[in-house]
């Protein structure tokens, strides 16, 4: 059992009491999963807060936005937009003020079982229980959840050893065939390893370098790739992870042609100035001599306001 009093400001642990406190009312159960309990246990705070509900989270959303007030007291504000993926069973809250910490959305998610039919294609999903829920995901310091209901308020599940890899610094994947069935993972096991000091063990390296070798990542959908190496660019050290992935062969096969980042060191601090994820790319592209159009552009996808911002930025570079 994690205690959450000594690890979280007393507003907030109050908020999540009074969140598991409702959906009990509500009729269902949920907990915080993915980066938030991996965070905590590092000693960190974390900005995603994910809430996966037991049952369909979409069904138990209207009612506790159509009593907020009386749930939480009055004490927290209300959301002022939902956004609902029906596809998927998940839904965001946002909210005009903080609730705590700055944080202004909120994630819900289906506990759910996917299956990928086809590597780098979406997944087939399916409502399913939480230990299928955690077993879908992709690293085992990602597979934590902490319970918010009453009665077992702040009890850990962790099912794959992600606190055993936590305390070792490891990243670990689930099962053999995690790369495979979505090769978005090798940039995120990279960037993870670089923000968190982490390195893989040793079977989840074999398999990575085995699909970085196949050349996995060409199997995503160019939109997919794109908005996976965006979530690179916006790490709080983004040169940091993108040595990260030069290291492992990756950035090499996202943007061909960059000469070596070391070479770059002296303008690292050039790159955690540039204020937005366009400009990262856009100084990528200017250093490995891409013009913005052809293969560039049809490669991630790029919508016409992300390639206008591309060609202001360029011309300012």
């Amino acid at each position: 059992m994690i205690d959450l009093n000594l690890q979280l400001e007393p507003g907030e642990r109050r908020f999540y009491a009074l969140m598991g406190e409702a959906l009990e009312q509500l009729g269902t159960s949920a907990h915080l999963v993915g980066g938030f309990p991996r965070d905590l246990l590092l000693g960190k705070t974390s900005q995603d807060v994910d809430l996966v509900i037991e049952g369909e989270a979409l069904r138990i959303l209207p009612p506790l936005r159509a009593e907020w007030v009386d749930y939480f007291k009055g004490e927290y504000p209300a959301p002022t937009k939902a956004i609902a993926f029906k596809r998927y069973g998940t839904a965001k809250l946002y909210f005009a003020e903080p609730l705590f910490r700055g944080i202004t959305q909120l994630d819900f998610a289906s506990t759910r079982s996917e299956i990928y039919p086809t590597s780098g294609k979406a997944p087939q999903v399916t409502f399913s229980d939480l230990a299928a829920d955690l077993a879908r995901r992709d690293f085992s310091i990602n597979a934590l959840a902490i319970a918010i209901a009453p009665a077992s308020f702040s009890t850990l599940t962790d099912q794959f050893n992600g606190l055993r890899d936590l305390r070792s610094k490891k990243i670990a994947v689930l099962h053999g065939g995690s790369f495979q069935d979505d090769p978005a993972r090798l940039i995120r096991a990279s960037r993870l390893a670089a923000r968190l000091d982490f390195s893989l063990e040793p079977e989840t390296l074999r398999l990575f370098q085995q699909a970085v070798q196949q050349q996995f990542l060409n199997r995503l959908p160019g939109a997919r790739l794109f908005d996976e190496f965006r979530k690179a660019l916006v790490e709080p050290d983004p040169f940091r992870a993108l040595l990260a992935l030069e290291s492992s062969g990756i950035l090499a096969q996202i943007v061909p042609g960059l000469p070596d980042l070391q070479s770059k060191a002296g303008d690292s601090s050039k790159l955690v100035e540039l204020d937005s994820y366009l400009a990262l790319f856009a100084q990528l592209l200017v250093w490995g001599k891409h013009e913005l159009r052809g293969e560039v552009v049809s490669k991630f996808s790029l919508t016409e306001l992300q390639i206008s911002e591309l060609q202001k930025i360029q011309q300012q570079l």
